[in-house]
């Protein structure tokens, strides 16, 4: 792992995840775990990741309790899955253990890594794990944090490169992709999803509209222009205006991917950025 990604935890070397199985904060733990920092954390839902975790030597707490926090604890990590009354995350607040949520803590690492973000309603696992495959193929050396378990990754859910490029499985449920500060967006499609949180349409696709726009000046969107929302999203007045500003274009000369256009030949691959 690069010097870049291990950097923005080197002040922390004993850290605690609350909600330790979910896809990708599990992803997160086994990665720094993995880089000899000592992890332990908390779920009350059974999961393979969960096992997977416990045999690689991590500490798993089976219910959310005060007594797990102690001021040992030098981080809390916690998924946005649980609730602000959570008794661990009130504990560590008692303690004044500084607290991040996993996209919080992921958008820490995007900030110095070149971080290709992967986002849309569906096909979001997949897109991640075939652009992490086809990079490490073409000698890329990338971290991947993606929502599977992969049999090419030797069936784990994330890959430790040693370059500075981080292929991230990207997911927009309670804005957590606003976190990331990628410098390639990847967006597959968009159908409204999560009203739970979202409510509606216009909310939900302003989600999308403000992760966009939120790219560099040098950054690249490649967005799959037969999708009929993400033609609506990119037609908006003040989303073109947004997007010229940052000498990026409509569909005309802008960086879009139909769906069926991409096929990657191994060895062949080069990113411009």
């Amino acid at each position: 792992m690069t010097k870049n990604f291990l950097e923005q935890f080197e002040a922390y070397q004993n850290i605690y995840f609350i909600g330790i199985g979910g896809t990708g904060i599990s992803a997160l733990a086994r990665l720094l775990a993995q880089n000899k920092y000592n992890i332990s954390g908390s779920d009350i839902l059974p999961s393979t990741n969960l096992e997977l975790l416990k045999k690689e030597g991590i500490n798993i707490f089976t219910q959310h309790s005060e007594e797990n926090i102690s001021t040992q604890i030098q981080l809390i990590i916690y998924t946005v899955a649980i609730t602000m009354d959570n008794p661990e995350l009130l504990k560590a607040k008692q303690l004044r253990i500084p607290c991040l949520s996993y996209p919080e803590a992921v958008g820490l690492l995007t900030k110095s890594l070149k971080t290709i973000a992967i986002c849309g309603t569906h096909g979001k696992t997949t897109t991640t794990a075939m652009l992490g495959f086809a990079l490490t193929e073409n000698n890329f050396d990338p971290s991947v944090i993606v929502g599977a378990l992969l049999p090419d990754f030797k069936n784990q859910n994330y890959r430790a490169g040693m370059s500075d490029w981080l292929i991230l499985e990207s997911c927009e449920y309670q804005d957590s992709f606003l976190n990331y500060s990628p410098k390639i967006i990847i967006l597959n499609n968009i159908e409204i999803d999560h009203l739970d949180y979202f409510q509606n349409y216009k909310k939900y696709i302003k989600s999308f509209h403000k992760f966009i726009s939120s790219l560099p000046n040098t950054g690249l969107l490649i967005a799959n222009i037969d999708d009929p929302n993400i033609q609506k999203l990119l037609q908006q007045k003040q989303e073109v205006q947004q997007l010229k500003n940052k000498q990026t274009t409509l569909p005309s000369t802008l960086a879009v991917v139909k769906a069926q256009l991409a096929i990657l030949k191994p060895r062949t691959i080069k990113l411009f950025i």
